[in-house]
Formats: structure tokens, C-alpha cells, sequence
């Protein structure tokens, strides 16, 4: 079985869910994802995660240790008050 998304205007909603329970009454099932009703990008998000997930346990992503994280986000952090840094305040 798979599953789709239909996107159906609100006033024909009933008679395509007629019409596929009447054809299909065995063979297609019907169900509001709750999924989708809490976060409309849910599925691609989780693709999306899928994703990192498979980076970091292929060695594809780069993981770097706390001390080297910390590190460097001082370093980046330092970089942009010197670059917006406000005249008056040198």
C-alpha cells in the first residue's frame, strides 16, 4: 500500500470521499494524518532529518568534538562584534 496527499477544495470533499469509499470500498483507506495537521511540513522535515542522520553515521558529516564546537563559535562570535561593533562604542 502506499500513501498520498490529496488536496481536495473544501466543497467536493465529501463526494471524492463518496466516490473512492464507493469504488474502492476494500482497497483504499482514509484517515486525516495527524501529522500533517500539526505541522503541514512534517514529512519533509523528516526526510530532511533522515538525512543528517544517515551523514553522521556514514562519516559524510563533519562532527566535531565540544572543546573544538566551543572553540569555534568563540571565534565566530569575536568575528562579528569586531565587524559590527558600533563606532561610537571603540
Amino acid at each position: 500500500m502506499q500513501t498520498l496527499t490529496l488536496n481536495v477544495q473544501d466543497d467536493l470533499l465529501a463526494d471524492v470521499i463518496g466516490l473512492l469509499r464507493e469504488k474502492f470500498k476494500d482497497s483504499v483507506e482514509i484517515f486525516r494524518d495527524k501529522n500533517l495537521a500539526l505541522d503541514p511540513y512534517f514529512y519533509e522535515r523528516k526526510k530532511h532529518l533522515q538525512t543528517i542522520r544517515d551523514n553522521i553515521k556514514n562519516g559524510k558529516a563533519e562532527m566535531l568534538s565540544e572543546a573544538e564546537f566551543e572553540s569555534r563559535i568563540e571565534t565566530f562570535m569575536g568575528d562579528l562584534e569586531r565587524k559590527y561593533a558600533h563606532p561610537s562604542a571603540q
